[in-house]
């Protein structure tokens, strides 16, 4: 398990890395005192499942530098660990998966380690099997960004935009898929955990695709992903 800690303070980097070495043999750490570093690092192929993240940087806005790891890495876990209550809601918005305030001890580190593991093994999405003709093909949702109707097909896109078309129902395949998914409209469902920002009533994906939230489903679908980046 691969764990970034991005943190200006060495002090602090310490205290976190002192926290989690004896949590697990199978932790692998990597620290940056610069979110430019860390991003650089993420770009260059790292694929962190979980970052510690200080907001208070020199030069630069922790808050930021969570935006764009979102954007580039929208599976990793990210936990803010800084000075201020102040960003607490802000951090909702990129899918914070918890907001530490400093000092915090080393015992909440590893609470809040343990509690991402545990979320992660009850959570674990299920592979998801389609039949389309005589093939069976079998997808795995964290890989699935959006599922949309295509005629008497049905096409589902990866993050990198890679596209497949199955011989489905679109309704049928879309229902397959965990509550992670979410419609916004007739012939549209998204992988709510690959977006990236909600203004009004258009939804922005990580590929930087947008698409109107219709007005029948607004409420609903806007309580429904309040609830999912909340972790409620």
């Amino acid at each position: 398990m691969l764990v970034g800690i991005c943190d200006d303070n060495a002090g602090d980097v310490n205290k976190i890395k002192f926290a989690l070495e004896d949590v697990s043999p199978d932790i692998e750490l990597r620290c940056f005192d610069s979110g430019r570093a860390l991003l650089d690092e993420v770009q260059n192929g790292a694929a962190f499942d979980l970052v510690f993240l200080d907001i208070f940087l020199v030069g630069e806005n922790g808050m930021e530098t969570a935006g764009a790891l979102r954007a580039i890495s929208p599976e990793t876990e990210i936990v803010f660990c800084t000075t201020s209550r102040d960003f607490a809601v802000e951090a909702f918005r990129v899918q914070a998966a918890d907001y530490l305030v400093k000092p915090c001890s080393e015992q909440d580190v590893v609470n809040v380690f343990a509690r991402l593991m545990m979320k992660r093994r009850d959570q674990k999405p299920k592979a998801v099997l389609l039949q389309s003709g005589r093939e069976l093909r079998i997808f795995n949702p964290g890989d699935v960004m959006k599922i949309e109707s295509d005629r008497h097909y049905t096409r589902l896109t990866a993050p990198n935009g890679t596209e497949q078309r199955v011989h489905m129902n679109y309704s049928d395949v879309a229902a397959r898929f965990p509550e992670s998914f979410l419609e916004l409209r007739r012939g549209l469902t998204v992988n709510m955990a690959h977006i990236s920002g909600v203004k009004g009533s258009v939804v922005t994906l990580t590929d930087g695709s947008a698409y109107s939230i219709t007005k029948s489903k607004f409420d609903q679908a806007i309580g429904v992903y309040t609830r999912f980046i909340s972790g409620v």
